[in-house]
């Protein structure tokens, strides 16, 4: 009988097994060195990029926004007040987007895209990158319009005008 319960656990046992793939995820962790005014520097996060978002204790948001040898300054776009030296902070490896489109016509939003109106939660079919590269100088319209500032000195001296290419960079 021993035998027989033996061989039925082993059964069981390999089945388990043989049935379940081990799952590795790394992340990167690490933990909050000081926060003052909205702001914190976390070290231990050399491969952070800049305008990462990294998630904190509680909930709580922030985004990168200086990155220095050893350490990485956080700006917090929720309220870090429960959050102090010590506090734990992960790697999202996400950069901080926002939803464009129609969608988004009257409605009030914080820096993480979520509703302050209290409507309906914001759906949209895009995001976009907080920073984009600028379009190129030449694919810009040209200047067409000037600008007139109201002093007969600056005006007659320094060219400006809606569209900025040619008066900075010459004639095309």
């Amino acid at each position: 009988m021993l035998k027989e319960a033996k061989k039925e656990a082993e059964t069981i046992i390999k089945k388990t097994i043989q049935g379940s793939t081990p799952k590795i995820s790394a992340s990167e962790v690490s933990v909050i060195h000081s926060i003052s005014a909205g702001t914190g520097l976390v070290h231990g996060l050399s491969t952070a990029q800049m305008n990462e978002l990294l998630k904190f204790e509680n909930n709580v948001v922030g985004v990168v926004q200086t990155l220095n040898t050893d350490s990485v300054g956080v700006i917090f776009l929720n309220n870090p007040d429960s959050l102090k030296a010590g506090s734990r902070v992960k790697r999202t490896h996400q950069v901080l987007d926002v939803p464009v489109g129609e969608e988004l016509l009257g409605r009030v939003l914080n820096p993480l895209g979520e509703a302050l109106d209290n409507g309906i939660p914001v759906v949209t079919e895009e995001r976009y990158p907080i920073e984009q590269p600028a379009a190129p100088i030449m694919s810009r319209a040209p200047v067409e319009t000037p600008l007139q500032t109201g002093l007969k000195a600056v005006d007659s001296f320094v060219p400006i005008g809606l569209g900025q290419r040619e008066l900075i960079l010459g004639d095309r």
